[in-house]
């Protein structure tokens, strides 16, 4: 007997051989008789694949109104193919790997039912590859929930309450479906955890595969062994292949049905128009546009209700209700019945707020409870206000039978466009009954403003200058010019026009007030000159023109510009024009300023975007489910990684790396402030102390979305805290070191327990000593305050700097001697003059030659030199003392900084000698730096620049040691 291959054109046919009946009987009574099917199945020169396509067609044609024979038979063919399934592997393909792939992905794309797309995917899958059982899972919206939207199993589409209760399971049960969805790894385990619907018994293996889409998972592939060992690595790796063509195609199916959504709210809109236009009757066009109505929004029923203002009723004047066995007979409203506005719930919100209505009735309320419009069984509602010029018309109603719909924003653009039909009906209903030249109107008014919203789109010239083209096409006319009102609101300026003559462009400007335009503007409303030639207050801009009509652009009560058309003919405009372009400008009005508030958004969001990307201190934003979405430069500076590293990871990462976990960490509210903060130390050499603060982000509604973190760098003003603490330890022992010693001498001698007068002399010498060195620091005190204040004054002369070198050397020969260091200098008989303070730079030499002396052991040597360089001098004070370790000498001379092992010493400073010395130098316009090795001594440098006049050197003085 021939192989059997049962194919779709063999279905179409719907017939069988008597090969493929004596087969599928042989098979269905062996398996129901329990009796070896291996033999026979190898007689018959069957696969699994062959006897489940046989039963998927023989159950596809098997009588439509017969359920209870539908439900024998799938019970029968589960029982038949479960006994198959166990005795012959999944059949194998020689085909190479990125053959079938790449014929899986060609194949796809020929899928021609969007709306069955996901099963002939499933059925492509057990075809090409092919796997015993494929389960697709959607995402619900951007939940972590999913839904099975297309199965196969066993080669067999499985029912919908089969269907329903596999979610029911999945959604139950913790399983590898559930675990990709939720981080977006592919997973193979073994036999699962949970209990599969009769059709897909005897579980072995599974495999689930994200189906990734550009933004978000999509969904999950899920394929199933029914044989042990079945599914592999290997596996894996196809089904990644598979699941990433099957989400490519599934975003291109979605783009589909969207383009189809554009297209069929288009083809709706256009045969709506055309209808507008086409009919005599206006009750006839009301019943044809609530007919459109109801099937451009897919909805049950339509009712389209007049607004009385005098009488304050609403009355249903057209209504449609779409011909379904689930759907009410009738809607709430009894046609040509005026209804009181205090009766009517809808009719009062929708004409207060003039805004779209949606609602819902939940399955659950009693009946009691349940609003009029409900009454008839309609579940969801949206209605549309009808406006025409500032005018309340009425309103539309649209009705759905399902309380689970809910009307999209889709929805609500498409229904007000289609409202806008309904209003243009129900105004012709109201003011245009007897003539078709009033439909035209309207139908082109309604045309127009449709070119003129999908112009809004365009760059702000651009929709001016389309504004004023398409006007001027519509009327005929000679000119059409757009002005607007400056930024002062007292002149307009021609922005845009159509058919006038350039100079006019550029130089045309009229006060508000001023001329036919600025009549319009200052009184809002249109002015219409039909012979300029009788008008003596006519401003001619071009004596061309014979007539002129000027309307106002309003938008929400302001003026903020003018349309002018005119003429070469007098009596060029007449009443129906008028009344056209007010409601063009209107529109134009409503397209300019969404164009201005585009523009504002999209500079308000480059502004906001430049201050984040160029913020100093780091900044996270983080959703709702703690996946961090955005990061600036600086946050990537502080954690030592690139932004790509860190968006996309979630908070609640267990492995997060160690400094971006520190501060994703949760943070403590502070009672006082009620800000959420935290400061931690990230690991790293040298370790960076930051403070994290948190402000959560809300909707419109107040419900939170996310969270923004930002990440300061407290590291230097840590260090700057410490060396304060440092500087006031340290100052403190320094005044109180010599005040003890003054006090403790002054006290000898007041109490005359110095007995002879040199003992006195020595005792005041050391107070001497000692109150100097109090003023020293006092001094120093006092000169960082003036020179952060920028108060410290520089006297410049001409200045012999080689007599300051000496004389600072001369002065300190004392405290060397004393600290047994050697002081000497090696300088030039003569330097050239420099501008300068000689106080200053005695008082800088001072502190330098100080500080080596303080810092070189007992037996060290202290040398000072001097040498010009070009237009420069070079000082160097050079010791043989403890040395700067490298850390240290890019910051000695920051104020209050110490160096580590200086504490130590029994001679301390203040810290602040440096940096004074510096900011010195530095108003010298000199450059001072130093070059030390730890434990060799160091060396100080300072540049001064040689005064620019022509001076002889004056002869030095020179001292001995």
């Amino acid at each position: 007997m021939r192989r059997i291959k049962p194919s779709l054109a063999k279905a179409a046919r719907k017939r069988f051989s008597a090969d493929e009946v004596e087969a599928w009987f042989r098979v269905l009574l062996a398996a129901l008789a329990g009796k070896p099917l291996k033999p026979l199945l190898a007689e018959l020169s069957l696969s699994v694949e062959d006897v489940a396509g046989l039963f998927h067609l023989m159950h596809r044609h098997l009588p439509a109104q017969n359920s209870a024979l539908s439900r024998q038979f799938a019970a029968v063919q589960r029982r038949t193919l479960t006994a198959v399934a166990t005795l012959t592997p999944p059949p194998q393909t020689d085909t190479p790997l990125a053959e079938r792939l790449a014929r899986f992905g060609e194949q796809l794309r020929q899928i021609p039912a969007p709306d069955a797309f996901l099963q002939h995917a499933a059925s492509l899958i057990a075809q090409i590859f092919p796997y015993p059982s494929i389960n697709i899972f959607l995402r619900k919206n951007t939940s972590q929930t999913v839904k099975l939207q297309a199965a196969l199993w066993r080669g067999v589409p499985p029912s919908p309450e089969e269907m329903a209760a596999f979610d029911e399971q999945i959604a139950a049960t913790d399983n590898i479906v559930r675990q990709t969805l939720a981080d977006g790894q592919p997973r193979l385990a073994p036999r699962p955890a949970y209990t599969a619907p009769p059709p897909m018994t005897n579980l072995a293996d599974e495999m689930a595969i994200p189906l990734r889409g550009k933004e978000h998972i999509l969904g999950v592939l899920h394929l199933v062994s029914h044989a042990p060992h079945r599914l592999a690595g290997d596996d894996l790796s196809v089904a990644r292949a598979i699941a990433a063509s099957l989400a490519m195609e599934m975003e291109n199916a979605r783009l589909q049905t969207l383009v189809r959504r554009r297209n069929y709210e288009q083809r709706i809109i256009l045969e709506s128009n055309i209808a507008v236009g086409s009919k005599l009757q206006p009750d006839e066009i009301l019943a044809l546009l609530a007919r459109k109505i109801t099937e451009g929004l897919q909805a049950g029923a339509c009712v389209i209700s007049r607004w009385h203002e005098g009488h304050n009723t609403l009355t249903a004047i057209a209504q449609h209700i779409r011909t379904h066995k689930d759907n009410p007979s009738r809607t709430w409203r009894t046609p040509n019945d005026p209804l009181p506005l205090a009766q009517d719930a809808i009719g009062q919100q929708v004409l207060k707020t003039m805004r779209p209505l949606a609602i819902r009735v939940e399955e659950s309320a009693p009946p009691e409870s349940r609003p009029p419009w409900a009454e008839p069984g309609w579940k969801s509602l949206l209605a549309f206000p009808l406006l025409a010029q500032g005018q309340k018309l009425g309103l539309v109603e649209v009705f759905d039978r399902d309380a689970r719909r809910n009307f999209t924003l889709e929805d609500i653009q498409l229904g007000r466009a289609l409202a806008a039909q309904a209003t243009v009906a129900v105004e012709q209903v109201e003011l245009f009954r007897q003539t078709r030249q009033r439909l035209t109107e309207v139908s082109t008014l309604f045309t127009l403003s449709q070119q003129i919203i999908a112009s809004s789109a365009l760059r702000h010239e651009e929709l001016l200058e389309s504004i004023v083209t398409i006007m001027r096409e519509i009327v005929d006319c000679r000119a059409c010019v757009l002005f607007l009102l400056d930024e002062t609101k007292e002149y307009l300026e021609i922005k845009a026009a159509s058919g006038l003559k350039t100079q006019w462009k550029k130089s045309a400007r009229l006060a508000v007030g001023e001329g036919a335009a600025g009549q319009a503007v200052a009184q809002k409303k249109t002015i219409y000159i039909p012979d300029t030639t009788q008008d003596p207050s006519f401003i001619f801009f071009d004596t061309s023109i014979r007539s002129l009509i000027v309307v106002p652009m309003i938008f929400q009560g302001e003026v903020i510009g003018a349309i002018n058309l005119d003429d070469t003919r007098p009596n060029a405009f007449d009443e129906s024009q008028e009344r056209l372009l007010a409601i063009a400008a209107n529109q134009a009005a409503i397209a300019i300023n969404n164009a201005n508030l585009l523009r504002r958004a999209i500079s308000e969001e480059q502004r906001t975007r430049a201050i984040i990307q160029h913020m100093a201190d780091g900044l996270l934003l983080i959703n709702h489910t703690g996946e961090i979405v955005r990061v600036n430069p600086a946050l990537g500076v502080i954690l030592n990684m690139h932004p790509s590293e860190i968006i996309g990871r979630n908070i609640h990462e267990k492995h997060l790396p160690p400094r971006l976990a520190a501060i994703c960490a949760p943070l403590t509210e502070k009672k006082r402030t009620g800000l959420l903060t935290r400061e931690v130390e990230l690991p790293g050499t040298p370790p960076t102390i930051v403070r994290t603060f948190a402000t959560a982000v809300t909707d419109e509604n107040k419900q939170p979305i996310g969270e923004v973190r930002v990440v300061h760098d407290v590291t230097q003003e840590r260090e700057l805290e410490r060396m304060k603490d440092d500087f006031v330890s340290v100052v403190s022992h320094e005044l109180r070191t010599p005040l003890f010693s003054i006090q403790g001498f002054v006290r000898l001698m007041l109490e005359d327990e110095v007995p002879d007068p040199q003992t006195r002399r020595e005792f005041l010498t050391i107070i001497e000593r000692q109150a100097n060195q109090l003023a020293e620091m006092v001094s120093n005190l006092l000169d960082v305050s003036k020179l952060a204040s920028g108060t410290l004054s520089i006297e410049k002369k001409p200045v012999q700097l080689i007599d300051v070198i000496n004389q600072t050397v001369l002065k300190l020969q004392g405290f060397a001697r004393n600290e047994k260091v050697n002081l000497t200098s090696e300088l030039p008989t003569s330097l050239p003059l420099i501008f300068g303070d000689a106080q200053r730079l005695e008082q800088v030499m001072t502190n330098l030659i100080g500080n080596a002396i303080k810092f070189t052991p007992a037996g060290g040597r202290v040398t000072v030199m001097a040498q010009r360089h070009d237009d420069h001098i070079l000082i160097a004070i050079a010791d043989t003392g403890i040395g700067i370790a490298p850390k240290d000498l890019k910051r000695i001379f920051t104020k209050f900084y110490q160096v580590e092992e200086h504490k130590t010493r029994t001679v301390q400073g203040s810290g602040l000698g440096l940096h004074i010395s510096k900011r010195l130098i530095e108003s010298h316009g000199g450059k001072i730096w130093a070059e030390s090795e730890l434990g060799k001594g160091s060396t100080f440098y300072i540049q001064l620049k040689v005064a620019d006049f022509d001076a002889q050197p004056m002869p030095a003085r020179h001292e001995t040691d």
